[in-house]
């Protein structure tokens, strides 16, 4: 297989004490190779991808502070997808007035803080039970009474070494502001000091990371599976048994989860049934890894019968907004420890640049770390690409509105103010 792809370097430079420089190849810089992608950022490309949802999130589950399950992803919030773990981390909500519904009180705020009327919100439901990749089948489906999953067993292959896969054998409940450009401007006018406020509460994140959240998708429960770097194994699939025990009238949910077959995935459901104790007006439960067991194969008893869980608040895609900050890169450079062979255009003022010294060797100009990157990604270039703007905001709706190749953009104009471009109507 071929190395990493390297970062962009512009120079290469070591003093070898009698005035002689030698240039490096790339493939001697191979440490500088970006890591792989973590196994929450290939199951949100991957689902982004195939349906266009907005972004997928790998962790649906609100989560817990205090022993007490927070309140779930809702339109108006203002967050970050974590780094590391992919769920959604809350700073607040732009329609919550201060310490209303797990709104932060007014001193835990942005200093500019106002609160957005909601309006225009559009409610759908939905019963698509299963959610795959572009590489991902269903090989095989078995039920016991109708429909894939109704105490059945559903079996999936891959045609690449990369893949995702979501199961909501539960109704869905799709929600989804519909003045966007209201949610834009609001944006533009405190995205910087959103992104003060969360750096100054130790929330190390950038002016990328920063969401806010117009649509979310919630259920009752879920289950996860991502792979990469190999196809899933033979016999991989997933059964599930339903209940109509405690369940609203008319419902059958979801009783238990059981991956078979994983060690080509890595898989997860949800919620657990070991829950904490709700939230005022919030019920759910907690996050758990589903183990690899014949649990399924056991008589499941009369208490594992009750639904796992029968409030929607498991967050599974969000329709968001986000903003990025034009940069021009100043290269890299390796030079001896101690030079002073460095001009002022040489330094770099970015913040998330960095320096390391390695033996003799200075490096400036390295990423801090792997930058967030979704499917927003194409719209916000576009409109630095074709305007003087330093930042671009865009929201899932204009990935839309870009031009086909080789064709010009259709139906609207890139609107920049105070610096700021973002796509609008060309119809006023």
């Amino acid at each position: 297989m071929g190395k990493a792809p390297i970062l962009p370097v512009t120079t290469y430079r070591k003093t070898l004490g009698v005035g002689g420089d030698c240039r490096f190849l790339p493939s001697d810089l191979a440490f500088m190779a970006p890591e792989r992608p973590a196994p929450h950022q290939v199951y949100s490309e991957e689902l982004s991808n195939a349906f266009r949802r907005g972004h997928p999130i790998a962790v649906p589950h609100p989560g817990v502070k205090n022993g007490h399950i927070l309140r779930p992803v809702s339109i108006g919030d203002v967050g970050y997808i974590h780094p590391i773990g992919g769920n959604f981390v809350r700073l607040f909500n732009v329609h919550l007035e201060p310490g209303v519904d797990g709104q932060p009180q007014l001193d835990d705020l942005p200093d500019d803080f106002e609160c957005l009327p909601m309006s225009d919100i559009q409610d759908f439901p939905n019963e698509t039970p299963i959610w795959v990749s572009q590489s991902v089948t269903r090989k095989g489906i078995s039920a016991e009474i109708s429909g894939p999953f109704f105490g059945g067993f559903v079996e999936f292959e891959s045609s690449k070494e990369s893949g995702a896969i979501l199961a909501t054998p539960d109704p869905i409940d799709w929600s989804d502001a519909l003045n966007i450009m209201s949610y834009k401007v609001h944006a533009k006018a405190h995205i910087e000091g959103w992104l003060q406020f969360a750096r100054g509460r130790g929330h190390d994140i950038k002016l990328e990371q920063l969401t806010i959240v117009t649509g979310v998708d919630r259920t009752t429960s879920w289950a996860t599976a991502v792979f990469s770097e190999n196809k899933l194994e033979a016999g991989f699939g997933l059964e599930v048994q339903f209940s109509a025990v405690g369940a609203p009238v008319g419902l059958q949910l979801a009783c238990q989860y059981s991956w078979r077959s994983t060690s080509s995935a890595l898989v997860n459901s949800g919620p657990s049934r070991s829950r904490p104790n709700p939230m005022p007006a919030i019920a759910g439960s907690s996050l758990s890894v589903t183990p690899n067991s014949s649990a399924m194969d056991a008589v499941i008893s009369t208490s594992e019968r009750q639904p796992i869980n029968t409030v929607k608040d498991q967050s599974l895609f969000i329709r968001h907004i986000r903003a990025k900050r034009r940069r021009i890169w100043r290269g890299m450079k390796i030079e001896a420890a101690g030079s002073d062979e460095e001009s002022e255009s040489d330094k770099s003022t970015d913040e998330e640049g960095a320096g390391a010294a390695i033996g003799e060797i200075t490096i400036t100009g390295l990423p801090k770390g792997r930058k967030f990157i979704d499917c927003l990604e194409p719209a916000l270039d576009y409109i630095l690409e074709h305007s003087n703007s330093d930042i671009a905001i865009a929201h899932d709706e204009d990935l839309a509105r870009l031009p086909a190749i080789g064709y010009p953009l259709s139906g609207s104009i890139i609107d920049v103010q105070d610096s700021v471009g973002m796509l609008s109507s060309s119809i006023q």
